[in-house]
């Protein structure tokens, strides 16, 4: 081996919890598995992705070697230097770890790094210098204190921001100064509500919430004119969407996923560039007579839920590429549903469908019918093929 192209350190690290690795001179780079392992190397072989785990810190010798790493993990160390600083291409740090309390003011100095993740239950303040980054666009913190959030909030380059596991009950208004925000996501189990005014969030495009205790979302969200996509998914309570959501003209998915909601706003109609609606699991019995008035629905799947009947104004959506009402109570397809024609997909099984309307037989573009489990005369379905010899039919 050509000892002139080789780094130069070896690191003996001790497997106990406050151990430091010590350095000794020669001209290979070797990794105790126990506390550190090389991700990733580039094509010159410098180290571009590594994790650490179990250290009291992580000594600057080391830090002298990882002059090109753009990702670093961090298990259970339980300090850091402003060394850290040096790491001029590091991209993305993730710390988990419930003993270390403070983070360097160097990190947030760093212009490259863009992402960060905060596990830890003992950091409650973030320095200045993170703050000010210009940088720092997605963070994602979890297991965390409320006084983390606020300090979060404070980053105002901050595009992205995930919040997880907190144990506390309502977000901090303190995240309503993310005027940069375009992503936010909420799964904490303790969460019981949302900012009153979160209409704030003027450049907000995604609101994402999974598993809290939200009973309502604030009327304030009719204010989100920039938010493209809405979701809900298994919320231990049954949530109220207010009618305001209907004011989100750009608003092209919703998604409600395994938590109850009742009803739909009465004036959905209003969201013209709605693309895709899914309702899994949500108790609803009715869709308003607004409905057919979404005339971008590409993609409409309302799964085990309660609705018997669907509003004439359904066959308005001329739009609709997939009609999916699986495991709901459907007694019978609109009879003008000729008009809907773009549908591609119909998949309506485990209802109560007893016979066909004529005028499927002038979807031309049809490609599926999925009808199984329905009280359907087969001789209806056999029509129907010889009509459209290009569809296939599940039954």
């Amino acid at each position: 081996m050509n000892k002139l192209l080789v780094l130069i350190v070896i690191l003996i690290v001790f497997s106990c919890k406050d151990a430091i690795i010590e350095p000794i001179p020669t001209e290979e780079i070797v990794f105790n598995k126990a506390n550190y392992s090389i991700v990733a190397r580039d094509n010159e072989g410098h180290i571009i992705e590594i994790n650490f785990r179990n250290l009291a810190y992580i000594p600057d010798e080391v830090i002298d070697t990882l002059k090109q790493v753009k990702i670093v993990r961090l298990f259970d160390v339980d300090s850091l230097t402003e060394k850290m600083g040096e790491l001029a291409n590091l991209e993305s740090l993730r710390i988990i770890s419930k003993n270390l309390k403070n983070v360097p003011a160097s990190i947030g100095e760093l212009d490259k790094l863009d992402e960060v993740l905060f596990y830890s239950s003992s950091i409650k303040y973030i320095p200045e210098s993170f703050r000010s980054s210009t940088s720092i666009q997605k963070v994602i913190i979890g297991d965390c204190p409320a006084e983390l959030v606020s300090s979060i909030s404070k980053i105002n380059s901050l595009v992205e921001l995930q919040i997880r596991h907190g144990d506390f009950e309502a977000i901090p208004d303190s995240i309503l100064q993310l005027q940069n925000l375009k992503s936010l996501e909420i799964s904490t189990a303790n969460i019981m509500k949302l900012p009153t005014n979160i209409g704030d969030l003027s450049n907000l495009e995604y609101l994402d919430i999974l598993a809290t205790k939200i009973d309502s979302i604030p009327k304030d969200i009719g204010r989100l004119h920039q938010l493209k996509i809405f979701r809900i998914n298994r919320n231990q309570r049954s949530v109220f969407i207010p009618n305001e959501i209907s004011n989100c003209l750009n608003l092209e998915d919703f998604y409600v996923n395994y938590t109850p909601i009742n009803e739909l706003p009465r004036d959905i109609g209003n969201l013209k560039n709605l693309k895709t609606i899914r309702l899994y699991n949500t108790s609803i019995e009715s869709l308003p007579d607004s409905f057919g008035e979404l005339s971008s629905l590409k993609d409409l799947n309302i799964v085990n839920n309660n609705i018997s009947a669907l509003p004439p104004s359904i066959t308005h959506l001329t739009s609709l590429e997939i009609l999916n009402f699986s495991g709901c109570t459907l007694n019978q397809l609109p009879d003008d549903i000729d008009n809907m024609t773009s549908l591609r997909v119909i998949y309506t099984p485990f209802n109560s469908i007893t016979t066909l309307p004529e005028s499927i037989k002038e979807l031309g573009d049809l490609r599926v019918l999925h009808i199984r489990d329905n009280p359907i005369p087969y001789e209806q379905i056999e029509a129907l093929q010889l009509a459209l010899p290009h569809l296939t039919i599940y039954h």
